[in-house]
């Protein structure tokens, strides 16, 4: 038996209770969303001395989808303004959150409407939080079957859930973080050889947000040929399944939403890329009269006397540049089939397959580092080189950091692609690594070999 027949079998765990091989994970889970509500209730008062909560903006987009969703109208979750640019599962996820905010008599923001205290984020707050650390059980699961020790994946949870934290409290995408995870426990399926749920553990994470499909190709390599079918057909059928009624009841803002996909440049970060991003809306002012009192409206609007001026910013398409990141990915897949690297080194070409968006999108916000991140992360827990994990720790951070800066294309994207190479090459398997992995397999395969001799022996001498 050679190590790549070792590495093929199924991963025994040590026999000790869930809580307590988790007992990080769920600490560093609970202290984020104990963290992220004392922010947003809390801050605006302390440290911007306003009484506004701090609420992430694009949750109450998905809040209002999910609202449809609760009131059996799945079809119009792309619909009257929503905002949703992601696949559907996160809608269908928060619907029972809506239905009970609704029930309490509880108060949402309706874009553009912004309330200053939106009483249902009390609720949807540690709801939407709560569903994104997932991840971080997720990858804690990858971090074992790696053979981490109790140490590293302790100080790995507090990391991951610190990069974590800007994604759900800031931003409010927790269907990224709920994709990830789905997506990793497939990569754990297909890493130990376990194929009747991997494909429908992708399929799920696909259903939150499609772009773990940049995962896709890496993930079949790891699989026989002769199950990638199965596996595609899989990880569609739970999106197709919710987007049929979507599609055909509400067919032009659901396209325009899933397969245009609009962005704003004047108001998020673009890239070298904009220039081959085709322009869908470019920037105007609209002039209109009022009919009656008028409140706030939100970013963009001003109100003298009974005129109502409302600026609308540019918008562009995602344009050819996640067609290259996929053309990339597919090039990465290939590679690995032929290759066949080892279960760190999977994880690490995973990392670099989700970096592709960074390197290719046209225009970027912050929290589109977090995945790559994430995996980066875990990539780099193994190595043994105290000056690479330090280094690894201060690129990510720096890139997390100047990502919030507002510059020009060049000047923004230079920078953070610079340093998440940096932390993508420092974090990559060195031979040394893999020469102890071989060594820990090696070892490992001879405490079995030797137990089966001794039981073969015992049973000769029954």
């Amino acid at each position: 038996m050679d190590t790549n027949e070792e590495l093929q079998s199924p991963i025994v765990y040590p026999k000790r209770r869930w809580i307590a091989r988790r007992k990080w994970v769920i600490l560093s889970a609970l202290l984020l969303v104990a963290s992220g509500m004392t922010y947003s209730v809390v801050a605006g008062n302390t440290v911007y001395h306003s009484t506004v909560w701090i609420v992430p903006g694009d949750i109450w987009g998905t809040f209002r989808s999910a609202q449809y969703v609760g009131w059996g109208d799945i079809g119009d979750i792309y619909s009257g303004g929503t905002g949703l640019v992601t696949f559907p599962g996160i809608a269908v996820l928060l619907a029972p959150v809506t239905i009970l905010a609704g029930s309490l008599g509880l108060t949402a923001s309706v874009p553009p409407i912004v309330l200053v205290h939106p009483t249902a984020w009390l609720i949807l707050g540690p709801a939407e939080m709560g569903a994104g650390t997932i991840v971080l059980f997720a990858l804690d699961s990858l971090a074992e079957v790696m053979r981490l020790s109790t140490a590293r994946r302790a100080v790995l949870s507090v990391l991951e859930a610190a990069a974590l934290w800007p994604l759900l409290v800031i931003w409010g995408h927790p269907e990224d973080a709920i994709a990830v995870a789905f997506a990793v426990y497939a990569l754990m399926e297909a890493l130990e050889r376990r194929w009747r749920w991997c494909g429908w553990l992708f399929g799920f994470g696909v259903l939150f947000q499609p772009l773990v499909l940049l995962m896709l190709p890496v993930l079949l390599a790891t699989a026989p040929s002769r199950r990638w079918l199965k596996m595609i057909v899989q990880g569609a059928a739970p999106s197709l399944t919710l987007l049929a009624i979507p599609l055909i009841q509400s067919w032009k803002a659901t396209s325009r939403s899933l397969f245009v996909q609009p962005n704003f440049p004047t108001i998020d970060h673009p890239t070298p890329w904009i220039s081959l991003a085709p322009v869908l809306v470019p920037a105007h002012r609209q002039v209109t009269r009022s009919t009656g009192s008028v409140g706030w409206l939100g970013a963009g609007v001003q109100v003298h006397g009974d005129m109502i001026t409302r600026t609308f910013t540019e918008s562009v398409a995602a344009g050819p540049g996640r067609v290259l990141a996929l053309v990339v990915c597919v090039a990465i897949g290939l590679w690995v089939y032929r290759a066949k690297p080892d279960p760190l080194g999977v994880v690490w070409w995973i990392a670099v397959s989700l970096s592709a968006r960074c390197y290719f999108e046209s225009v970027m916000d912050p929290y589109y580092l977090w995945p790559p991140v994430a995996l980066i992360l875990l990539a780099v827990a193994s190595n043994r080189s105290w000056w690479r994990i330090g280094v690894t720790l201060a690129a990510i951070s720096s890139a997390s950091v100047y990502s919030y800066r507002y510059t020009g294309p060049w000047e923004w994207w230079l920078p953070v692609v610079g340093l998440l190479s940096t932390a993508l090459a420092l974090s990559k398997p060195t031979t040394r690594q893999r020469n102890d992995k071989l060594a820990e397999r090696a070892t490992r395969l001879e405490a079995k070999l030797s137990r089966f001799r001794e039981t073969q022996q015992v049973e000769a001498l029954r």
